[in-house]
């Protein structure tokens, strides 16, 4: 049932953007999913933590600890913890969208197909993402000591979830020259990735020398730093990131092309979708990282719900300029439905590159529909 409803609530969403029974749907709907779920790759680990907090205490993060003290205190189970909780990560994410677009329904419609299911299995992080989302909200927006209010939240999501502190990539277009900014970016890439290849090269040949141990402890070394690290990890999860980067430019560039003709003196829509291409940017200084810990792609997956609220500004514009029906409700450009194919065609080549084509598809994905305490 729960997969049906996906397909009805996607079309909904598309056709029916502004609707507010739609847009009430979508929250309850997404908190049903996410709240009442079990059985996707993380649950153990997080149930687990909750459980044995007092054990695992000094592996948590500050403030994620205190919290599982408290609702432990408080007698939560951890099912009850995970519904609380996920209903204020969508509280912030409906809020986000609510701040930057008029196109929530649009928004949450591809947001469930992705990356909503790994959001629901990463909860800890999605919850510190949550948090980080407040600090994006700022660097669109620009009030007075919107820097301030961007670190501030990323202290605080830190503290939840380390991963969530290498977010203050996302400050460096703020701080550093355009010019400087795109330039420095490439050549940290650049010698990232080949620093990257000279240290696998080295434990390779190093591992002949048997006597020194040289390779073994490299490898050791990696593995420690980066869980069940290999090569393989690397480049499977830098293919991934550049694919939906490429897509994500192709796109973002298209709606500043439309954008500019449509409504050349909209400098709101200009300017958000220009930042989001330099946070995304600034979002590929993780990838020389990965060698050091994998988990880090995180921020990548977590980007996509913000760029799709910065595709949904273009879905607004274009029905703007389209001449108006007293009869038809559903007034959709020729713009607008290569946006909604081009979003579509996003999201999709997401969810297959990091989900469709790996293990994922069975403790990710179909855990989301399939185990659900609520419904099934």
């Amino acid at each position: 049932m729960l997969y049906y409803l996906a397909i009805v609530m996607f079309f909904f969403g598309i056709l029916l953007k502004k609707n507010k029974i739609i847009s009430i749907g979508f929250f309850v709907y997404l908190w049903i999913l996410f709240g009442w779920s079990y059985g996707n790759a993380d649950y153990v680990v997080h149930l687990r933590r909750f459980n044995d907090y007092r054990e695992l205490g000094s592996q948590t993060e500050f403030l994620y600890e205190k919290l599982m003290q408290l609702f432990n205190f408080l007698g939560f189970s951890y099912q009850g913890f995970l519904i609380l909780f996920s209903l204020l990560i969508l509280c912030s994410y409906f809020l986000f969208a609510k701040r930057n677009t008029k196109e929530i329904n649009f928004v949450f419609a591809f947001y469930l197909v992705f990356p909503f299911c790994m959001d629901v299995t990463m909860f800890r992080y999605t919850l510190a993402f949550s948090i980080v989302l407040f600090g994006i909200d700022a660097l669109l927006r620009q009030p007075e000591h919107f820097k301030l209010i961007f670190i501030t939240s990323i202290v605080i999501a830190s503290m939840i979830h380390l991963a969530a502190f290498f977010a203050i990539f996302l400050i460096i277009p703020f701080v550093v020259k355009q010019k400087y900014f795109y330039i420095g970016t490439a050549l940290i890439l650049l010698i990232g990735i080949v620093a990257h290849n000279f240290v696998v090269r080295i434990s390779t040949m190093a591992s002949n020398i048997s006597f020194l141990h040289i390779g073994t402890k490299i490898s050791i070394a990696l593995a420690a730093a980066g869980d069940t690290y290999t090569s393989a990890t690397f480049h499977n999860y830098v293919e991934k990131i550049i694919i939906s980067f490429v897509i994500f430019m192709l796109i973002s560039n298209l709606i500043l092309y439309w954008t500019r003709q449509l409504e050349p003196f909209n400098s709101e829509a200009i300017i958000k979708i220009k930042i989001m291409i330099q946070l995304n940017v600034a979002s590929l200084l993780i990838i020389p990282l990965l060698t050091l810990n994998a988990d880090l792609f995180r921020l990548q997956l977590s980007l996509i719900f913000p760029n799709i609220v910065a595709f949904s500004q273009f879905y607004r514009i274009s029905n703007l300029n389209r001449p108006s029906r007293e009869n038809n409700k559903i007034m959709i450009s020729l713009r607008s439905v290569i946006l909604i194919l081009l979003t579509t065609a996003y999201v999709v080549i997401n969810l297959y590159s990091w989900v469709l084509r790996s293990a994922n598809l069975n403790v990710v994905l179909r855990p989301l529909f399939e185990h659900n305490l609520l419904v099934n």
